[in-house]
């Protein structure tokens, strides 16, 4: 966890300025093209999303090779962020939501990669470099390890030579970064209870779950199937139970997390602190009922199907 959080700065410095552009000058050349720019870092991937009228689609996908492989990483560009990621990470400190989300990926997966969030850790952020940022992108954005997609009004050569205008000069620069080890999971069967002491809170926020499944499993839509009737939709049993039945939430839900590498199952809501121990249990008995003693009817299954 040296530098957790250095590949989601990373991605939010991208539009700060390439090749010989600003970040002003981009954002208002993105602008003229109506083309929309979202850059988003999952645990597993980092992925910028254009958005663009069939005309423009050639000049926004040569601006978007530029963007990923001509970034200009400007120390001020780099201080500015991150201290707005530092004060982030400081409000979020206050967030009970957050605090469960980040107690939570701790403990399943403690110093690996999936034990932070992308968004980073203070003392990771606060050592970061702009060197480091250098050398991330360096290791990272190669063109071995992009996928490129497009959909929209075009035949699959047009596609084809759209992206090969825009990428095809893309050149890697530096070394390939040391791969990640595979994520250990899910050794210990013991249960454990981890409290973070909030003196006078209104509200307990619940995460509960384990390790569970990577996207490749082959129960992924058994599985889809099963957690939206369980907890993935409003009438879920999860939900109905704690909000509706108990009124101890206003919300609750369930959801695998799918990726490369086995992610969480996890519950979660937030309810009244008197009620927290009540809600644990209730929580525990609908996970154990869909597995031993009140399996989904086919009515749930044809409603989930339809759901999804």
């Amino acid at each position: 966890m040296d530098q957790a959080g250095v590949t989601s700065l990373t991605a939010a410095l991208l539009d700060e300025g390439c090749g010989k552009r600003s970040g002003l000058e981009l954002h208002r050349l993105l602008g003229r093209l109506g083309t929309q720019l979202n850059v988003r870092v999952g645990m597993d991937a980092t992925t910028l999303r254009l958005t663009m009228l069939r005309r423009f689609s050639n000049k926004a996908l040569s601006l978007l090779a530029e963007l990923v492989g001509e970034p200009r990483f400007e120390l001020e560009a780099f201080d500015r962020l991150r201290k707005l990621r530092l004060d982030r990470l400081a409000q979020l400190r206050e967030v009970p939501a957050a605090i469960a989300d980040r107690a939570f990926a701790h403990v399943l997966y403690r110093d690996q990669p999936y034990g932070h969030l992308p968004f980073g850790t203070e003392s990771a952020i606060r050592r970061l470099t702009r060197d480091d940022i250098v050398a991330r992108h360096s290791q990272a954005y190669r063109p071995s390890e992009a996928i490129v997609i497009l959909a929209g009004d075009a035949t699959h050569a047009e596609f084809e030579q759209m992206a090969g205008e825009a990428f095809g000069d893309w050149k890697a620069v530096g070394t390939v970064g040391q791969q990640s080890e595979r994520i250990p999971h899910g050794e210990s069967k013991r249960a454990s209870l981890v409290v973070w002491d909030r003196p006078q809170a209104a509200q307990s926020e619940l995460r509960i779950g384990h390790v569970a499944v990577a996207r490749n499993t082959p129960d992924y839509f058994p599985l889809l199937v099963m957690n939206t009737a369980l907890g993935g939709q409003f009438t879920s049993r999860i939900n109905l139970n704690l909000r509706e039945a108990k009124g101890y939430t206003y919300g609750a839900q369930s959801s695998f997390d799918f990726r490369r590498e086995p992610g969480p199952f996890s519950v979660q809501t937030s309810v009244h602190t008197d009620v927290t121990a009540n809600a644990i249990q209730e929580v525990l008995g609908e996970l154990h009922a869909v597995r031993d003693g009140r399996p989904l009817t086919d009515s749930e299954i044809v409603h989930a199907k339809r759901t999804l």
